[in-house]
């Protein structure tokens, strides 16, 4: 549930405080880039609201799901532009220099601020898109009395918002912003209270630190479930046939969870998720409308498709896909810019400008490589869904068994309806997940073929070897950069050139002095 914007918020505040922007800015200078800034987003949002005006009167008066389409194109196009301006502000027009400027440097605050713009956009497209989305739950209500399923009251507009943005943005943002906080806490205790008996600018001060904020991230990684069940607002599954079953789905592959739970959406939203990492602080999590429309078998596999991501452990292997990706090509940019600076075919502004450009270089092809693995283990997990009702189990690998018919059917059947009934087109691209259709027409090639030799597996096993490759180029990449870092020159009169770490030293010893 990781949402883009979340990750180009998230990686334009790491950037900044790397490489700064362009031009900084003044105090006289916040008003007006914050102005141009909210403008900017003004523009866009009200440019949103008067198309999805026009493509809701379109869908009453012709009852076409051509005018659905066409709001979801223009809600998606809509945050892309959201997060390119955002960037575009943060490094061409120092918008986070300008805030702190203006208020400070004060832990977590001035981030806070520089947030809200997008944030407030990004709600603004949900607050617009309501009235359709009403009118499409209010047409699915007359097949509800017909079948006799549960009808739940539509929420008012302002609830439908704060719950999208729950949903969709602050699971992400939430645990990030707390990382994000305990590293800037730890900087400026360190800063402040000398926590360290070393020199503060001294090899083993910044090992200290830098174990300090791994600790404290991986604190918040354990710890986040909770905070996000609260968040949602979920409950244990109540005893009966149900909650048996799919506890001994969970047995039969040896995946350890603190529960399955149901996850309270007024019936709008139907989805299943597995948050954790602990098997304690882990939880399996099925929406109530999924609970309620899904027949037995589509909600097996629905259930099946999230122990798969348990059991093949796809949310750290994401985590280090994302970590590889980014390091990788951090690291090469870096000096591929470090050369470039060492035989000063770079100088001043433009130096300025390529090292930004390099880093969202460097950010793009993380977006690339992270999206690739994601749409992987998602395949990798609706095939282990398949195999699961086919009749393959740890106990019993079978090597005769064949992928049924029946088991494919559960699985991309259960796939189209969440798609049908939560109006999203089975065409649509997803970044994380790619299409429904694309993945219900995999499905549905694997049938006949041996349970155990599924496609899906063996991408998913390459992209696992290639994640673990590329986290250990990074941290032979890492030592080399400390081995560099901790040289002298050989002769007088010749420098070394900076590592890639330099400017982020640069940036915590500016900071520290600012905050003083």
């Amino acid at each position: 549930m990781l949402h883009p914007l979340v990750l180009i918020i998230v990686l334009s505040l790491v950037g900044y405080d790397a490489f700064g922007a362009l031009e900084r800015t003044t105090h006289a200078t916040f008003a007006l880039v914050g102005g141009a800034l909210l403008g900017a987003l003004a523009i866009i949002a009200i440019m949103v609201h008067i198309a999805l005006i026009c493509f809701g009167r379109q869908l009453d008066r012709t009852g076409s799901m051509r005018a659905m389409r066409r709001a979801d194109i223009t809600v998606s196009l809509s945050r892309i532009f959201i997060g390119l301006i955002f960037v575009a502000f943060v490094f061409a027009f120092d918008w986070i220099g300008a805030v702190r400027t203006a208020i400070g440097d004060w832990i977590g605050l001035d981030e806070i601020i520089v947030c809200a713009p997008p944030i407030l956009a990004y709600a603004a497209t949900w607050w617009s898109f309501y009235p359709i989305d009403r009118r499409l739950h209010e047409a699915s209500m007359l097949r509800s009395l017909d079948t006799g399923r549960p009808i739940h009251a539509f929420p008012r507009r302002a609830a439908y918002t704060w719950e999208k943005l729950r949903y969709s943005m602050f699971a992400a943002l939430l645990p990030i912003a707390l990382i994000l906080l305990w590293g800037e806490t730890v900087s400026f205790a360190v800063d402040r209270w000398d926590l360290f008996p070393w020199p503060e600018d001294s090899e083993s001060t910044m090992l200290a630190l830098a174990g300090l904020q791994l600790c404290g991230a991986a604190l918040v990684l354990i710890c986040s479930p909770p905070i996000l069940l609260a968040l949602w607002e979920t409950t244990p599954l109540p005893p009966g046939e149900l909650r048996d079953r799919l506890t001994a789905m969970c047995n039969r592959h040896r995946v350890r969870t603190g529960g399955i739970r149901v996850w309270h959406t007024r019936g709008v939203i139907l989805n299943g998720a597995v948050i954790g990492v602990i098997p304690r602080l882990r939880y399996v999590l099925l929406t109530d409308a999924l609970i309620e429309r899904l027949p037995a078998n589509e909600l097996d596999a629905v259930m099946a498709h999230e122990v798969g991501h348990v059991r093949k452990r796809h949310l750290p292997w994401l985590l280090g896909a994302l970590i590889a990706s980014l390091g990788l090509a951090t690291w090469g940019m870096s000096w591929a810019m470090q050369w470039l600076h060492g035989r000063e075919m770079l100088s001043g502004g433009l130096a300025d400008a390529f090292d930004i450009g390099a880093f969202l270089i460097a950010i793009t092809f993380a977006f690339m490589m992270f999206g690739f693995a994601s749409r992987t283990f998602e395949r990798e997990a609706d095939a282990f869904a398949v195999q699961d009702a086919s009749g393959l189990t740890r106990a019993a690998p079978h090597p005769s068994l064949e992928v049924t018919t029946t088991a494919a059917e559960g699985m991309a059947g259960a796939l189209e309806k969440v798609a049908r009934l939560n109006h999203i087109p089975q065409g649509k691209f997803s970044w994380r997940h790619g299409s429904i259709a694309d993945r219900c027409r995999r499905i549905r090639r694997i049938i006949g073929l041996p349970v155990d030799k599924v496609p899906a597996s063996r991408s998913g096993r390459f992209v696992r070897l290639t994640i673990a490759a590329g986290l250990l180029a990074f941290g032979a990449a890492t030592l080399f950069d400390v081995w560099v870092w901790t040289q002298t020159p050989l002769e007088p009169g010749i420098e070394f050139i900076s590592t890639p770490t330099a400017h982020i030293d640069d940036s915590f010893h500016e900071n520290a002095r600012h905050r003083e």
